[in-house]
């Protein structure tokens, strides 16, 4: 995905998916793991990991959030629970009530809003970290996320370099956590996959006219590479070749290339 619209589309379908999967798998998972010699007990373990993260995560990033506004801007932790359930549950009523465009567009709104929070909650996080030590619940979550990722860029070493951007990261993660698994719940009623949308029909139809139209300048162009026939030709070997009285390739006109080519044009 190139932008924020597009990630958070593809990420509608994955999220729920992805949960859907692995309860299936973990249901079955001692008939799994004997059927198939590629996958063992720690594979299952990760995915069980995975789950609980899956379903823990929202509401602990929205308790690190909140507690991270309270000592960053030494507020009461009452007015800053405030602060971050009003956006929220805000973006909890427009995914209800309000058409997918709304809601990306809110959703961007407060993806920016918690990005500036989560500025001022880097040095709460400090302060928390010198005042409690580092066994304190803000240093245990911010050093396990920094050393997920430093583990990551260490075994992977040719790509070390992505983890610059990882305060990026860090910015993004109520956005991540909180936003976005909203956001694939509310939308579970749609089915497409967002990135891997079907032409819709009058769209067909446009494309197949638009290349039916265009075939002979595509001749033209591409040298009449097996695009269009003729009821009488004349060649020089493979140097040149002469075609009178031109018409469509039967191959090339069927319905089926037309659809590959309606297909083609679909997924640029």
């Amino acid at each position: 995905p190139e932008g924020f619209n597009e990630f958070f589309n593809q990420r509608r379908r994955w999220i729920p998916s992805t949960i859907a999967n692995i309860i299936d798998l973990l249901k079955d998972y001692k008939n799994v793991v004997r059927v198939n010699e590629s996958i063992s007990i720690w594979y299952i373990i990760y995915q069980t990991v995975m789950l609980i993260s899956s379903i823990l995560g929202p509401g602990t990033i929205f308790l690190m959030v909140v507690g991270a506004i309270s000592i960053s801007f030494n507020i009461d932790t009452t007015w800053s629970l405030l602060i971050v359930s009003v956006p929220v549950a805000s973006f909890c009523v427009v995914c209800l009530v309000a058409k997918p465009e709304k809601q990306l567009l809110f959703a961007q709104i407060v993806s920016a809003l918690f990005a500036m929070l989560m500025t001022a909650v880097i040095v709460g996080t400090s302060l928390q970290i010198q005042k409690d030590g580092i066994l304190s619940p803000h240093s245990i979550f911010l050093f396990s996320v920094m050393g997920s990722f430093i583990t990551a860029a260490i075994l992977h070493p040719l790509e070390f370099t992505c983890i610059i951007p990882g305060i990026l990261y860090f910015l993004a993660i109520p956005s991540m956590y909180m936003l976005l698994p909203i956001y694939s719940i509310c939308n579970l009623n749609t089915v497409s996959w967002g990135t891997r949308e079907d032409p819709r029909p009058q769209e067909k139809n446009d494309l197949a006219a638009k290349r039916r139209k265009t075939h002979h300048m595509d001749f033209m162009e591409k040298g009449g590479e097996g695009e269009v026939d003729g009821d009488w030709s004349l060649g020089c070997g493979s140097a040149c070749r002469l075609l009178c009285c031109l018409k469509p390739d039967k191959m090339e006109s069927s319905p089926q290339v037309v659809m590959i080519g309606v297909i083609d044009m679909s997924l640029i």
